[in-house]
């Protein structure tokens, strides 16, 4: 299938901030002349790290399963726990619906959050994106970048978002001239063709009903996903309704995982090591995780390394504002199959 972009990409520009110092004072001698030396760079921050510990965390947007309206960060301790009181990060709300005003948790009702290196630092940031059903901005996305240390973003400041325009992720299929709608979801893909930035994965469809997988290419740029490719890849079960699965990723030491969920059935799926080939289609290991994983319920995804044990695991956000984590082991290539085992639950406190 030829796929070409309808629209492109509109970034809002960042304001560039420029702090001066200027140092005054009598001196009795000659000053000697320094070579500053040269700060080293920040490591990169661990995939959904956003408070700066080393371990992931968990982050859900509000206005579900019992979580008041915000942005919910609440601090991974490494064995499937949380911190029971998460802190609403989105206080100030996404920088586009209220410009220059620091309020709005409302702002993420209705929104799917993604960690990731978005504004190509080493912080990890946060991709908001408002699928088209969402009532106020449909099909458009916002990059808020990362504090390093789970505070607030004070999203009434220029530099802290960067605004994509509604329409980026959509497209044209040349082949029947229909319009290949924005994602459904989208989740991050890992950065393969930028260096820093993150390409991204999603499930789209077309008017005439079909859905498939689809792949925004970053080339390079905050919000540079102007590149729309149709993956030819069935379901996990052989089919192509990708409209009744979700998907979710955490970026390993090896790739990314892909989780895959089928709400109707129950149907979990690992796709390890997830990668887009030259050839256009994908390649990756797949593991049947569960047959009956929250069969028929309302369950949100978020992927992560909870354990930091190399391999991608699973929180699950559900009713009573609960969250589980569950993790991942025992991969076995021979049988296609792996482990899934539920840590106790805990009670995300949004009150």
């Amino acid at each position: 299938m030829k796929t070409g972009i309808r629209s492109r990409a509109g970034v809002r520009a960042l304001s560039l901030a420029t702090v001066a110092g200027v140092l005054s004072g009598a001196a009795v001698f000659a000053p000697l002349s320094v070579t500053p030396a040269l700060a080293a760079s920040p490591a990169p921050a661990v995939d959904a790290d956003l408070d700066g510990d080393n371990l992931t965390d968990l982050l859900t947007a509000g206005g579900e399963h019992g979580l008041a309206s915000g942005l919910w960060l609440a601090s991974g301790q490494s064995d499937g726990r949380i911190a029971a009181v998460p802190t609403d990060i989105g206080a100030h709300g996404n920088g586009v619906f209220h410009p220059g005003l620091p309020e709005g948790p409302a702002d993420f009702d209705g929104a799917q959050v993604v960690t990731g290196h978005f504004a190509g630092g080493a912080l990890q940031d946060i991709l908001v994106y408002y699928p088209p059903t969402h009532s106020r901005n449909p099909g458009g996305a916002v990059i808020l970048h990362g504090t390093g240390d789970g505070s607030v973003i004070r999203a009434e400041l220029d530099q802290s978002f960067s605004n994509i325009n509604a329409g980026t992720f959509s497209g044209m299929d040349w082949d029947d001239f229909q319009t290949i709608n924005s994602p459904s979801q989208l989740v991050n893909a890992g950065a393969h063709h930028s260096t820093v930035y993150p390409d991204l994965i999603g499930i789209a469809g077309k008017d005439d009903g079909s859905s498939f997988l689809t792949y925004y290419a970053n080339h390079g740029g905050i919000g540079g996903y102007n590149d729309l490719a149709v993956l030819p890849v069935r379901t996990p079960t052989g089919g192509t309704d990708w409209n009744t699965w979700t998907i979710a990723t955490a970026q390993t030491g090896t790739g990314t995982a892909l989780f895959l969920r089928q709400a109707a059935t129950g149907k979990l799926f690992l796709w390890n090591d997830f990668v887009r080939t030259d050839a256009g289609t994908a390649e990756y290991a797949s593991y049947l995780l569960s047959d009956n994983f929250h069969t028929g319920e309302d369950v949100t995804l978020h992927a992560a390394d909870v354990n930091s044990d190399g391999i991608g695991d699973l929180w699950t956000v559900g009713d009573g504002a609960e969250a589980v984590a569950w993790l991942v082991s025992d991969l076995d290539s021979t049988t296609s199959t792996g482990t899934l085992t539920a840590q106790p639950s805990q009670h995300l406190n949004t009150d």
